[in-house]
């Protein structure tokens, strides 16, 4: 037979309330768009965009990616809600058209311009534009930067 722990669902209860363990939600930086104004909006832009055709309309958006991400949720003291999440990460920056036929490279923003992951080799050969922010922030000349290789490469097109 063997030693196993068995408790129930009212004893651990019980143990966490008695040792002020609880579920902390370790928060980010994130907020949401309004949507009052949502469907109003969203009509006004198909009525905008029904003018273009859907090779012609682009979108970019910028996401983070959180390579070291912990959970956002553990069991603690209320002490512990302090805790800082590791913030390691990189900003990505995607542009494509509306059908999905056309992409350009992403334009991907680290932290550090000589990262031991890109010793010996050469970062021009990345299928993406890398870029260096010590925040990995989009910053505006990362951001004009980007805007005018988008504007040569559509005036060579034309």
């Amino acid at each position: 037979m063997e030693n196993k722990l068995k408790c129930t669902n009212s004893w651990i209860y019980r143990f966490k309330k008695r040792n002020g363990i609880q579920k902390i939600k370790l928060l980010g930086e994130a907020k949401s768009a309004p949507v009052e104004n949502l469907l109003e909006e969203r009509a006004r832009l198909h009525i905008l965009l029904a003018k273009y055709d859907k090779e012609d309309i682009y979108n970019a958006d910028e996401t983070g990616l959180f390579f070291r991400m912990e959970l956002n949720q553990t069991l603690g003291t209320s002490s512990a809600s302090g805790y800082k999440m590791d913030k390691n990460q990189i900003s990505i920056l995607f542009c494509t058209n509306a059908t999905g036929n056309h992409k350009f490279q992403p334009l991907v923003i680290g932290k550090s311009s000589n990262s031991r992951c890109f010793k010996n080799f050469n970062k021009s050969a990345l299928s993406v534009t890398y870029r260096t922010n010590s925040k990995v922030w989009m910053h505006s000349d990362i951001f004009l930067e980007w805007l005018n290789h988008l504007d040569y490469y559509f005036c060579i097109l034309n």
